[in-house]
C-alpha cells in the first residue's frame, strides 16, 4: 500500500489513506504487472524484488507544489497496487519545504533514514536547483517535474537530474511551428520579464521564428513591480505585430491578460504560461484569452487519456492539470525504471533511462523517452485556447505538436525531437558517470 508519510509544515500523517479498489483499478494493476513482467522478465522482477521501493517527493507550499503532489499521490497509489500483486511494497514519502534552503536536509534524511532511491520535485526554480545539487551529492535519481527555466536547467545540468517537465525550448518550438508555420503569423513582438531566463527564452524564440521565415518586430522587458500595463500595450501596438509572445509569471501574466481581454486588440496572443495556472483546469477566474502550450489538459481523450483524467478527478474532485500529469508520470518512471533495470542504484538507473530500452506510456499516443544529451523527456505538447462552446469546457486543445504525419511515420524519437534543443544546440554538457 502507499504509506505516503508527509513531513514538513503539515506535520506527520498518512497521506493518502488506503481505500477499496475499484474493478477498473484492479484490472489496471493486473495489466501493469503483466506488462512489467514482459518488459523486464521474471528474473529481473525477482532481482529487483529483493528490497521494497521508496521514492521521495519534495515540494514547496503553494498551488504548484500542491498540484505536483496530487499527481504524485495518484501515481504512487497505482504503483502500490501493482507492487502488491508482485508481493512487494511501493512507498511515496512526501516532505514539504519552506524554500530551497531546506532541501539539502530533506534529501539527506530521505536517503539516510527513508532509503529512497529517487526524488521528485522542481515545482519552482529555487527548489529545482537545490534538489538537483542534493541528488547529485547523494547519488540518487532526481526527476524534475515542474521547472522549465532555461537558465536554472543549464546551470544544473547533472547526470542524476532528468526532466519530465517540458522545457521552455519545447514550448517555444510548439508555438512557433503552429503560429508561424501553420497560421501564418510571422511578425512577433515579445513581452517578457527583465531576467536572465526571460532573455534566454527571447533569444531561443527569435531563432526559431527566423527559421520559420518570421521576424521579431519588437521586444519589451517588464520589470518586477510594473503596474502600468496600458503603457506596455501602447508600445506593443506601435510595433505593428500580428502576434505577441508573452513570457511573464504570476500576477504580471494575469494582469497582461486582463488588459488584453479589455482592449480586444488586433494582434493574437501566445507565449509561456505559468505551469500552476489553474485557469486551464477550470480552477481560476482569470480572462480566457490567447493560445498556450501545455504538457497536459483534462479534455484529452485518446490513448487512455480519458481514463487517466477520470481517475484523477475521482480521487481529488479536480481536473488533471499539467503539473498533476507530470507528478503522476514522474512516479511511473521511478517505479518502472527500478523494476525494468533491476536496480535502485542511481548511476545504473541513469544509464537505463538514457538507453533506447527506456520508453514509457504517458497516454500521449507515442512512447516517451529521455534524450541522452540533456535528459529531457521527449513528449507531445498541446496548444489550448478558449473553447468556442461556452456551455462546455472553458478551454480546448486546438493542436498537438509536433505534427504526426499520416501513413508510415518515423520513429517516436525522431518525431518528438522536432521540439526542443538538439544535441548541437543544447547548453547541457553532462559529466561522465562515476
Amino acid at each position: 500500500m502507499v504509506s505516503g508519510v508527509v513531513r514538513g509544515d503539515a506535520g506527520a500523517g498518512q497521506v493518502p489513506a488506503s481505500r477499496v479498489w475499484t474493478r477498473r483499478e484492479v484490472l489496471g494493476a493486473v495489466f501493469a504487472a503483466s506488462g512489467l513482467a514482459v518488459l523486464g522478465g521474471p528474473a529481473a522482477l525477482l532481482a529487483a524484488g529483493e528490497r521494497d521501493l521508496r521514492v521521495g517527493l519534495v515540494v514547496p507550499g503553494g498551488s504548484a507544489g500542491e498540484a505536483l503532489e496530487r499527481g504524485a499521490v495518484l501515481g504512487a497509489e497505482e504503483a502500490a497496487r501493482t507492487a502488491e500483486l508482485l508481493r512487494r511494497r511501493f512507498d511515496l514519502v512526501t516532505v514539504r519545504v519552506g524554500g530551497g534552503q531546506e532541501v539539502e536536509e530533506a534529501v539527506r534524511r530521505l536517503v539516510a533514514e527513508e532509503g529512497v532511491y529517487a526524488v521528485i520535485g522542481g515545482a519552482d526554480a529555487e527548489t529545482f536547483a537545490a534538489l538537483s545539487s542534493a541528488a547529485e551529492r547523494h547519488g540518487v535519481l532526481f526527476l524534475n517535474a515542474g521547472c522549465a527555466d532555461p537558465v536554472a536547467r543549464a546551470e544544473h545540468c547533472r547526470r542524476h537530474t532528468l526532466h519530465v517537465a517540458a522545457s521552455a525550448a519545447m514550448y517555444v518550438d510548439a508555438v512557433v511551428q503552429w503560429a508561424a508555420g501553420e497560421a501564418g503569423l510571422r511578425r512577433w513582438c515579445f513581452v517578457g520579464a527583465a531576467t536572465p531566463a526571460g532573455a534566454a527564452v527571447y533569444e531561443r524564440a527569435r531563432r526559431a521564428l527566423a527559421a520559420q521565415g518570421g521576424e521579431a518586430v519588437g521586444r519589451i522587458e517588464v520589470r518586477a513591480g510594473t503596474d502600468d500595463f496600458a503603457a506596455v500595450f501602447r508600445e506593443v501596438e506601435r510595433t505593428g505585430a500580428d502576434l505577441v509572445f508573452v513570457d511573464l509569471a504570476g500576477e504580471a501574466w494575469r494582469r497582461f491578460l486582463e488588459h488584453y481581454s479589455a482592449a480586444a486588440p488586433a494582434f493574437e496572443l501566445t507565449g509561456l504560461a505559468p505551469e500552476d495556472a489553474g485557469e486551464f483546469a477550470g480552477q481560476g477566474a482569470g480572462p480566457r484569452v490567447g493560445t498556450w502550450p501545455r504538457m497536459w489538459h483534462h479534455t484529452l481523450s485518446r490513448f487512455g487519456a480519458t481514463q487517466l483524467n477520470e481517475r484523477y478527478y475521482d480521487r481529488f474532485g479536480l481536473e488533471m492539470d499539467a503539473l498533476g500529469w507530470a507528478g503522476w508520470f514522474a512516479v511511473k518512471v521511478a517505479w518502472e525504471a527500478a523494476n525494468r533495470a533491476s536496480t535502485t542504484e542511481g548511476p545504473e538507473l541513469v544509464r537505463f533511462l538514457e538507453s533506447a530500452r527506456a520508453t514509457f506510456d504517458g497516454h500521449k499516443g507515442r512512447r516517451l523517452s529521455f534524450r541522452p544529451w540533456d535528459h529531457q523527456l521527449r513528449q507531445i505538447v498541446y496548444l489550448v485556447k478558449p473553447a468556442k462552446d461556452a456551455g462546455g469546457a472553458e478551454w480546448e486543445v486546438v493542436a498537438e505538436l509536433p505534427r504526426i504525419p499520416r501513413g508510415p511515420t518515423a520513429a517516436s524519437q525522431e518525431l518528438l525531437d522536432r521540439l526542443g534543443d538538439g544535441e548541437a544546440e543544447s547548453r547541457c554538457r553532462l559529466a561522465p558517470l562515476s
